[in-house]
C-alpha cells in the first residue's frame, strides 16, 4: 500500500504515519498497489473523518486536522476499514448501500448503520493491538 499525505499536522510525524499504515496494511490485508491519499483538514464538529473511492485502487481519506495522536490513529483505522469494505464490495461507492441494501442515513442512528458498526468494532481491535505493540 502506498499513501500520500496532504497538510500533515505538526503533532503527527511521517515516521508515526508509517507505523500506522504499515500496521493497517498487514491487519487489513491490503494489496501492495493500493493508493491512499490522506488529507488532514478542518471538518464539521463531531466528524473525525471520511473515506471515498477516487479511481481504481485509489481512495481518499479526510481526517480532522485537530485530533490527538490517538484519535488520528483510530480515525485512520476506521476510514481504512471503510476502504476495505469498498474493495470487498460490502459497501457500495455511494456510501449508503451495504451488501446490496440501500440505507437512508435518517432511517436509523448513524452509528447503527451496518458499515459503521463493523468499522467501530474493528477499529477498536486494531487500535488496542497497535498501541499495545508500541
Amino acid at each position: 500500500m502506498f499513501y500520500h499525505v496532504k497538510k500533515r499536522p505538526e503533532n503527527i510525524s511521517f515516521e508515526f504515519l508509517d507505523e500506522v499504515f504499515t500496521f493497517a496494511e498487514y491487519f487489513l490485508g491490503f494489496d501492495e498497489n493500493l493508493m491512499i491519499t490522506i488529507d488532514f483538514k478542518l471538518l464539521d464538529d463531531n466528524v473525525y473523518g471520511y473515506a471515498e473511492p477516487e479511481d481504481f485502487n485509489e481512495y481518499i481519506i479526510e481526517v480532522h486536522s485537530h485530533l490527538t495522536e490517538k484519535d488520528v490513529v483510530k480515525t485512520i483505522f476506521h476510514e481504512l476499514i471503510h476502504v476495505r469494505q469498498f474493495i470487498d464490495g460490502k459497501l457500495d461507492e455511494d456510501g449508503m448501500t451495504w451488501l446490496g441494501i440501500k440505507y437512508k442515513s435518517t432511517s436509523m442512528p448513524y452509528h447503527e448503520l451496518p458499515w459503521e458498526e463493523e468499522a467501530h468494532r474493528v477499529e477498536g481491535l486494531m487500535s488496542k493491538e497497535f498501541f499495545q505493540g508500541r
